[in-house]
């Protein structure tokens, strides 16, 4: 069995990287001090993967938290769930970046060496350790700034590990910060060249959802760290459970991936829940998958149509009929062929996890390598060079330490990156006007 090691990296990453752990824990059926309380083996059967079996027969989780400012590793640390975390690892420092990728790129002082040393320990635990997987926002100093920093130092401590990052990106128009489009477009050099793989989404689409699906019209960050954790944890069940059709992360990407530095998805996901509300509607099969391709349930900005992919993963959980789900498919296939090159012979990736999600019958995800990458990350570096040309803000990177050639260099990757898109994504003028 191959384990992975969690890292909550950063504000954001420990928020939704907390619920993550509190919805799988409750999908394991695991209590609050990590002892088994369910019926059925099947939700221990890979259990080992994220959690390590402690002297007691209590099950541990095997993550790792880390921030520059204190008050968010320490508020972890004292919540019921903190009391499953090794208390080793929290790591924090004693001050906030003041969203500074800089300040977390290179004034991260013991915090990286603590990481490494806690990383190491937590992989020699491992019989069969595969990689990491990270929870961070691209645009903050710490998780933006803080985790570029220790992906190369962490590929050499742990041997090439499998990086399989969830990213929360700046919005298009809900910027949070000034500093965004240098922070995002920064770490994204890093990703790039050190990730596997990694899933994007933003909070505009997260709040869209909320107040369309969730009936919530002042959504709260505590309903965006939902959505974000149930969307992990459809991705990471075939990791977690035995499926029907089985996949895993390395799995999933080998078979979507056709290149490695387009490894960029985007994710729908259907159906979605809070914990206010009750279940929804129950329905089929194909209801669900019209859902899972519906831009209504995409966690990410920009949507157009008949956009060109590479590849679709398309993740069922539930008791669902296999011939069923195959034959749905196929119809899609059918429906969508236009949006593929033929040299692609089967651009859909399905996998089928029998147990449901929290709280639900069935439901489900998909994560999308195609031209809605190219949209968004070109938003961001139009953004990027609108300020760079005038050297704005500058002063805060280049005083701690920075060149401009750093942002020379992120700015042409991100460009090479798109390039690299555009050949298998850009439209055809004989693409049809019709939706699916």
């Amino acid at each position: 069995m191959k384990e992975i090691i969690a890292l909550n990296i950063g504000g954001a990453g420990i928020n939704f990287g907390n619920q993550f752990w509190t919805q799988i824990n409750k999908e394991h059926s695991l209590d609050h001090a990590g002892n088994f309380i369910g019926k059925s083996d099947e939700l221990i059967q890979k259990i080992e993967t994220y959690y390590q079996e402690g002297r007691d027969s209590t099950y541990l989780p095997r993550n790792i938290i880390v921030d520059f400012d204190p008050k968010s590793v320490d508020e972890t640390r004292t919540s019921p769930l903190g009391k499953l975390f090794d208390d080793a690892n929290f790591i924090s420092g004693k001050e906030s970046t003041s969203h500074n990728w800089g300040k977390g790129h290179y004034a991260y002082g013991a915090l990286l060496d603590d990481l490494l040393n806690r990383g190491r320990k937590e992989m020699e635990k491992c019989d069969s350790f595969e990689g990491c997987q990270i929870m961070h926002s691209i645009s903050s100093g710490t998780g933006g700034g803080f985790t570029t920093a220790a992906l190369p130092r962490l590929e050499e401590e742990l041997e090439k590990p499998f990086f399989d990052c969830y990213c929360l990106f700046p919005s298009p128009t809900r910027y949070q910060h000034i500093l965004d489009p240098y922070n995002a477009i920064l770490s994204l050099h890093y990703l790039i060249e050190y990730a596997y793989s990694c899933t994007i989404f933003q909070n505009e689409a997260i709040s869209s959802i909320c107040k369309r699906s969730l009936a919530a019209q002042d959504s709260q960050y505590d309903d965006f760290n939902y959505i974000i954790a149930s969307l992990i944890s459809n991705i990471t069940a075939g990791n977690r459970f035995p499926c029907e059709l089985d996949w895993n992360l390395k799995k999933l990407t080998n078979n979507i991936i056709p290149y490695p530095r387009l490894h960029f998805f985007v994710p729908t996901m259907a159906p979605f829940s809070s914990k206010a509300l009750s279940k929804p509607q129950p329905w089929g099969v194909r209801e669900l998958t019209d859902e899972l391709f519906s831009n209504e349930n995409a966690l990410y900005c920009f949507h157009e149509k008949n956009s060109k992919r590479l590849g679709t993963a398309v993740l069922y959980r539930g008791n669902l009929p296999t011939y069923e789900v195959l034959k749905v498919l196929k119809s899609y296939k059918e429906k969508t062929k236009d949006q593929y090159h033929d040299w692609i012979v089967d651009p859909y990736f399905t996998g089928i996890c029998e147990v449901a999600p929290l709280g639900l019958e069935w439901g489900g995800c998909s994560l999308i390598l195609g031209q809605q990458v190219c949209h968004i990350i070109k938003e961001l570096t139009e953004r990027f060079t609108v300020m760079f040309r005038r050297k704005a803000f500058l002063q805060y990177y280049t005083g701690e330490g920075m060149d401009e050639m750093e942002f020379i260099e992120a700015e042409s990757n991100a460009n090479d990156l798109c390039s690299e898109f555009d050949p298998y994504v850009a439209p055809s003028s004989e693409d049809s006007d019709e939706d699916y």
